[in-house]
């Protein structure tokens, strides 16, 4: 199990100097890239390093800003390997207190490097929670009342985003993938309006939104509703937070990212809440390399 930790934690520091760089290097054009477009879509316009991956441009009034990607398919599912795995750095360095504080700024940094709106939510959001809950223990507030505090505010924060016009998020964000995300939602919403009791308990199957409608869905709560009905999703959503809640912080992330990636179900995401879970984490830096050297010398 140490091999699985030792190639996670390799792919996020790899991932996140990769980020940093091709951030830097696209948006000072230091380095070149292949105009391209993924899959023949207008939307999908991208610029492509056979070396640090892609770059998909952000458009703003002022300007154009590139947005690392790395070789996954938006810059959002990069946001979140990294901004999840930020979280659990101590966990890949359990005895290493040291290289963690260097580990840290660095994974941060890629994440910002993507550019991505679910990294500033995600950390401006546990960063918000976790100086409240200073605050309070300061103050010398229960545990209790402290947990309750945070999820109530938890509840007000996400009801308040509900009513904020799309058009003037939008307007703060350039191009993006806003208004792509509402008609996906709006469509994947029609379905479950037009389902039965029994296609409301356990769903249509999976696959169903991409079989039935001309655009997927991004939104991995909607999509389980929809494909896996309420019960598969109590129970996955719960499954989930059984291996997540002994890291809050990591597990708010999660939580709040499937509000805007639908990666479930990939081998990344599950060896990720697994690592979480039972902590597969190797004693110092070295002894993750020693595992990877030893695997290659063995093949």
């Amino acid at each position: 199990m140490q091999f699985i930790t030792a190639f996670l934690f390799t792919l996020v520091i790899v991932s996140s100097l990769a980020s940093i760089i091709s951030f830097i290097g696209f948006n000072l054009h230091l380095f070149p890239y292949q105009f391209l477009r993924l899959g023949g879509f207008e939307f999908y316009e991208y610029y492509y390093n056979p070396l640090l991956g892609y770059i998909a441009p952000k458009r703003f009034e002022s300007g154009t800003i590139g947005r690392a990607c790395f070789f996954m398919f938006e810059p959002s599912y990069l946001s979140w390997f990294l901004t999840t795995n930020f979280f659990l750095v101590d966990t890949y360095l359990k005895n290493d207190r040291w290289r963690a504080l260097f580990v840290k700024p660095l994974v941060f940094a890629g994440a910002m490097c993507t550019f991505s709106t679910g990294a500033w939510v995600v950390f401006g959001a546990l960063f918000s929670i976790n100086c409240a809950k200073l605050i309070m223990k300061h103050l010398t507030f229960r545990e209790q009342t402290i947990k309750r505090t945070i999820r109530i505010s938890l509840i007000i924060m996400v009801v308040v985003a509900l009513f904020v016009p799309s058009e003037l998020i939008g307007d703060k964000l350039g191009t993006s993938s806003l208004g792509d995300r509402e008609k996906r939602t709006q469509a994947s919403l029609l379905f479950l309006a037009t389902a039965n009791v029994v296609e409301l308990a356990v769903g249509r199957a999976p696959g169903f939104v991409e079989n039935n409608s001309e655009i997927a869905e991004s939104n991995q709560y909607i999509k389980l509703l929809v494909e896996e009905g309420i019960i598969g999703t109590i129970l996955i959503v719960s499954f989930v937070i059984f291996c997540t809640k002994d890291k809050d912080n990591y597990m708010l992330a999660t939580l709040l990212f499937l509000n805007s990636v639908v990666l479930l179900w990939t081998p990344l995401f599950m060896l990720n809440i697994l690592v979480c879970k039972f902590g597969w984490g190797n004693d110092t830096l070295e002894d993750q390399r020693g595992v990877l050297m030893k695997g290659a010398h063995t093949q």
